[in-house]
């Protein structure tokens, strides 16, 4: 007689499948042991110079700072397809602030264009960073699958939404040419992640998919999308807001604030919705 496999579900028995989840998270620990204790002992260093050495406060808030706009480019591009608009919300906010304050010192516009660019370069390079860092699930959760099991194929495939059989013929196409050629699948990459591209996770799920090394896929992200796409978009946000800024009314700005946080609604929503498939899958 078969015995039936017990189904977790956060719906059905919440607690029961974050429990299993954590079990399961602990027992592997072990595997990056090393990583969580040596960022154990640096941010206790960094805290420990913060609060006893004032000298070395300017160097340790300045990580603290870059290593926020990081996690605000993680929180950007996260999940399949989704992420809140941490730039919307956060990087043009700041930038656009950058060249206010600097109106005083630099009153003419080109001049001030440049001197925001290079104050703001490195905050956008740290934030692009991490969104190349928040394009991993796709790939990671890709990496499990065998590329011959339909099944597990279709659960994942479900969790992108109705239009799975477009994904799936896309993401047959990118798996067969990154067989083919991993050069082809490098400089790939890297043209994808360098310009504002929705669809980018089928990229990612395709490189999990032929099982490209976490290098081979995350090093060209970075290309793209901190070195070469933040960069021309900095640009643009000054040069656009320097010479046409004026042009905007504040009535237009409160509509379009009205807009993103209805977005990000609806984006957080289904990026939970994800990782609560993303848990069960691993429980089950």
């Amino acid at each position: 007689m078969l015995i039936k496999k017990k189904k977790y579900s956060l719906n059905d028995n919440f607690f029961e499948t974050i429990i299993k989840f954590y079990q399961i998270c602990y027992e592997n620990l072990f595997i990056y042991h090393n990583i969580i204790r040596l960022s154990t002992i640096l941010l206790s260093l960094i805290i420990y110079l913060d609060f006893l050495f004032p000298p070395f406060q300017i160097i340790t808030r300045t990580i603290c700072n870059y290593f926020i706009w990081f996690l605000l480019g993680i929180l950007s591009s996260i999940g399949f397809g989704t992420g809140m608009q941490t730039g919307v919300l956060f990087v043009f906010p700041a930038i656009i602030n950058e060249y206010e304050e600097n109106i005083i010192y630099y009153s003419e516009i080109n001049y001030n264009i440049y001197y925001s660019y290079i104050q703001c370069l490195p905050m956008v390079l740290f934030w692009g960073i991490g969104t190349a860092f928040g394009e991993l699930p796709p790939y990671l959760i890709s990496r499990k699958i065998n590329y011959n099991d339909t099944n597990s194929l279709d659960k994942m495939f479900k969790m992108l939404g109705d239009n799975s059989e477009s994904l799936r013929n896309n993401v047959k196409n990118s798996v067969e040419k990154f067989k083919l050629n991993k050069n082809y699948s490098y400089y790939t990459i890297i043209c994808l992640s360098a310009w504002p591209n929705a669809m980018f996770d089928i990229c990612g799920i395709s490189a999990g998919l032929v099982k490209l090394k976490l290098d081979e896929f995350l090093i060209p992200t970075i290309i793209g999308k901190a070195f070469i796409k933040t960069p021309i978009q900095l640009a643009f946000i000054l040069y656009s807001y320097g010479h046409y800024g004026d042009n905007i009314s504040s009535q237009n700005k409160n509509s379009y604030l009205y807009l993103y946080y209805i977005w990000n609604t609806i984006v957080i929503s289904f990026t939970l919705y994800v990782f609560k498939e993303y848990i069960e899958n691993i429980v089950n």
